[in-house]
């Protein structure tokens, strides 16, 4: 889903898996929580097709350390609600101009986990079966009674986010590309 970028996503040559697995739907920035209602849509698209849905944005990448996969990972957290993972902030790594190579190749500097709290944020991978709504940021999704969201080691998150502390990123961590080059801003 793509909210009002310029070029449209759409646009874009690779995808890194075969275009005909991806649906686009652009959306004009009406609202500035337009966020919220695009994971809304998306659940009630899919939520059927799927008992996963990932709730991350264009600059944030899934990292799952080997030898786990991400479908062994998720089939141990099958009775939660969803799995809430800690982000890695990168910065703009000292480009000025945006570089020629990927994006995980190009920025590599990332923020430490006790600077600034940035990190304790999670992004909620979550189950279909339970999702009921948004709850009230893009972090965190409302759960059936009784359901929550876990770490990656199967805890519960309080309030099922949107920070989570201890920071841990043993299993699997959220990449998060808030900064680019300057060029770029």
């Amino acid at each position: 889903m793509d909210d009002n970028s310029y070029p449209p996503h759409y646009l874009s040559q690779n995808f890194g898996i075969p275009r005909e697995a991806i649906t686009h739907r652009y959306f004009r920035n009406e609202t500035i929580a337009i966020q919220r209602g695009v994971y809304k849509i998306c659940h009630e698209d899919y939520g059927t097709k799927h008992q996963w849905i990932a709730l991350f944005d264009v600059d944030e990448f899934l990292e799952v350390r080997l030898p786990t996969t991400l479908n062994t990972f998720l089939k141990k957290h099958e009775n939660a609600g969803g799995v809430g993972v800690n982000w890695q902030i990168y910065g703009s790594s000292g480009h000025l101009t945006r570089p020629t190579t990927g994006v995980r190749k190009s920025y590599i500097k990332c923020i430490s986990d006790g600077w600034n709290r940035h990190n304790t944020h999670i992004k909620t991978i979550s189950n279909t079966a339970y999702f009921l709504g948004m709850d009230g940021n893009p972090h965190t999704v409302l759960l059936n009674k009784g359901k929550t969201t876990v770490d990656e080691h199967g805890k519960p998150i309080p309030g099922n986010g949107p920070y989570r502390v201890p920071v841990t990123k043993d299993i699997i961590l959220l990449h998060h590309y808030v900064l680019k080059s300057k060029e770029e801003y």
